[in-house]
């Protein structure tokens, strides 16, 4: 079949949409950010009672009593964990039980994960393992994962995974996914955020961090009371009040700029979400994205669009940007911003000009670029 020519554009269109629906390389929504923590499990020497944080390259340890970091870190992952890789996206604690799970630590990184043995403070042998065969059901590229302590709760013994707006519930003692998973964050889990950055287990102390889950995002933390099964009142809290030192090891959320005031775009008079909300309207707008008069603009948007980075690109690096929803009035046309859009904004018009919405879904995008080509 004769496939008529066109634009560079579209054949990288087509290439991108290929790789995506392949799995080889990363959505942004996938790509690692190197942001793992989890408890150390209890022993009868040095390391009892440890947290850890790691972020690319670097971990630091922490005291669960205190809460204050131990004395000559951050480190190099490399020579505490060695064969463990850098860039880890979750890990945790996996609890006591009979399985062979009982005190070991699992890390987690895009589709394989380690097994460290707390006792030795050794990696098992035959490491890494793909996740789908060592934890069925579970997602590649997760969130955040942490043990879910002991309590009179339904959440005794548990692991959980997180990521996206969902998360998974393991038992530890069957040594399999609960059937029901997964389910929404939301709903399971009141009050805290969707897209986490990492959870860990608290461990024990004689104050009120005794028995918590800890849930991090941004420069923000909350704190889960596991015997009532409730977010803790107060929260969330920066991460600098409650873990002095942490900024130390580099995190990303420590880096992040405040955000910047938003000039809104010509035309686009009302605000109709922050970044990764979801912005609500019914029927037919126009939707500018972006902060401090740097814009990214999408045409004919039906009944509302995730205010984010996957759905615009990036107009405006390092702001914390928003949605603003297109007056009746006339404006200028996308492309006529204050600024030069994202680069990868035309790609998206060349297919928005052939009537074809771009699907978050990378084999959908496959088909509509298809059904550009004419097949």
């Amino acid at each position: 079949m004769k496939i008529k020519a066109l634009p560079k554009s579209r054949y990288s269109l087509l290439l991108a949409a290929l790789l995506l629906a392949s799995g080889l390389v990363n959505t942004p929504a996938q790509a690692a950010r190197g942001m793992a923590a989890s408890f150390g499990g209890f022993h009868d020497n040095q390391l009892d009672n440890k947290i850890y944080f790691f972020h690319n390259n670097r971990y630091s340890r922490y005291s669960a009593s205190t809460m204050r970091m131990d004395p000559g870190y951050p480190k190099a992952i490399a020579s505490g964990w060695p064969g463990i890789p850098d860039n880890l996206d979750a890990a945790t604690y996996a609890g006591y039980s009979n399985s062979s799970r009982n005190n070991k630590m699992y890390l987690f990184k895009g589709r394989v994960y380690w097994r460290w043995d707390l006792s030795t403070d050794t990696m098992d042998e035959g490491y890494p393992k793909a996740i789908n065969a060592g934890w069925p059901g579970l997602p590649d590229n997760l969130d955040a994962a942490v043990y879910g302590g002991y309590s009179n709760s339904g959440r005794n013994n548990k692991l959980y995974f997180f990521k996206g707006g969902s998360y998974w519930r393991w038992d530890i003692e069957r040594d399999r996914l609960d059937p029901g998973y997964p389910q929404t964050i939301r709903a399971g889990w009141q009050g805290l955020p969707d897209n986490l950055d990492m959870a860990t287990y608290g461990g024990a102390s004689a104050g009120p961090s005794n028995n918590k889950l800890y849930f991090f995002k941004d420069d923000l933390y909350w704190r889960w009371d596991i015997q009532r099964d409730m977010l803790d009142p107060g929260y969330p809290k920066t991460i600098d009040s409650g873990w002095p030192g942490l900024a130390t090891l580099g995190l990303a959320y420590q880096e992040r700029p405040q955000p910047a005031a938003n000039r809104t775009p010509a035309g686009y008079d009302t605000l109709c979400a922050r970044e990764n909300e979801w912005c609500t309207f019914k029927g037919v707008r126009d939707v500018a994205y972006g902060a401090n008069g740097r814009f990214s603009y999408l045409e004919g948007v039906k009944n509302g669009i995730e205010c984010s980075n996957n759905e615009f690109d990036d107009p405006a690096p390092n702001m914390v940007k928003s949605c603003f929803i297109k007056s009746p009035a006339g404006m200028p046309q996308a492309g006529k911003a204050t600024s030069q859009p994202y680069r990868n904004q035309q790609d998206r018009r060349n297919l928005q000009e052939s009537s074809q919405d771009v699907p978050s879904d990378p084999v959908e995008f496959l088909r509509a670029i298809e059904r550009n080509l004419g097949r």
